[in-house]
């Protein structure tokens, strides 16, 4: 089925969407992007991804043209040209500028926003929990300009993934320069202990996740103790429950590191719980947008 994007004020058919082979974004990798979730026809936290995109914009000197409420429209009009209910929705931001060399002259940005059917992902994941392998080669820098921004720069996620993949596992945890555990390939960790959620903190690396912030919120409303703060392999190996929190996948237990069990090496009940909550809260928004 042939679909419409949205790409520099225009909706156009996706095979007519084309950039120069110039461009910065393609020969440098400069853009910021925002992966998004919609339940029902309506997008799962725009107000925040929208946030996030323009501030990783503002951080990488890119001018968006639109402002947050004018983009909002142009993300929902792009769901609804897709007569899309339950979707995946990508807005990316790239320096519009070509050339070659490290200098940029402008600030102006392309914009590209795309819907697509949300992929069905296999019961499987969620009823019996997948695993990881901890990545000591390839590694998060806590200091990097890059750390907490979305960007296109997503070569270590996709190399990490292919190695993890290749020694059996499902996803890669990686470290930070502090040896601390700071987040998967697409997906910010949480550890629990004794009923005690811990997820790492901001300064660990990590790209702080709608998600994320989403179950903490949802930990404060249900009253069950949350921490952000820095672990180590150690502690993740010795928890009761693991599992991992993005926008498309929402939370998937994580039951095995390095082909060692965590817990039971079963999905959690805290984790269950929370999965189901979070489920509900985003059903709760989807038949308030109505």
């Amino acid at each position: 089925m042939s679909r419409v994007v949205f790409l520099n004020g225009r909706f156009i058919k996706n095979k007519d969407a084309k950039v120069s082979v110039f461009n910065r974004g393609f020969l440098y990798g400069e853009g910021v992007f925002e992966t998004m979730r919609s339940y029902d026809g309506i997008i799962f936290k725009l107000d925040e991804h929208m946030d996030r995109l323009f501030n990783s914009a503002k951080l990488v000197y890119f001018n968006i043209p639109y402002n947050k409420k004018g983009l909002k429209e142009c993300v929902e009009s792009t769901l609804k040209k897709n007569a899309l209910k339950d979707a995946h929705v990508r807005v990316a931001v790239w320096r519009k500028e070509e050339g070659f060399g490290l200098d940029f002259k402008s600030e102006k940005s392309d914009l590209l926003i795309v819907a697509r059917p949300l992929k069905s992902f296999n019961k499987k994941i969620y009823e019996n929990g997948i695993s990881a392998l901890v990545l000591k080669d390839i590694g998060k820098n806590e200091k990097s300009a890059l750390s907490g921004i979305k960007s296109f720069n997503y070569l270590d996620n996709i190399l990490a993934r292919k190695k993890a993949m290749a020694q059996g596992a499902d996803d890669a945890i990686f470290l930070n320069s502090r040896g601390f555990i700071s987040e998967a390939t697409s997906s910010n960790i949480f550890i629990v202990k004794k009923g005690i959620l811990v997820t790492s903190p901001v300064n660990s690396g990590i790209l702080c996740g709608i998600t994320r912030k989403v179950i903490l919120d949802i930990a404060k409303q249900y009253s069950i103790e949350a921490q952000e703060r820095n672990f180590k392999i150690k502690e993740l190996l010795r928890a009761d429950e693991a599992f991992l929190t993005n926008s498309l996948m929402e939370v998937v237990p994580l039951v095995r590191i390095d082909k060692k069990r965590i817990g039971s090496g079963a999905p959690g009940k805290l984790t269950r719980r929370l999965s189901a909550l979070y489920r509900l809260e985003a059903e709760k928004e989807a038949t308030c947008g109505i």
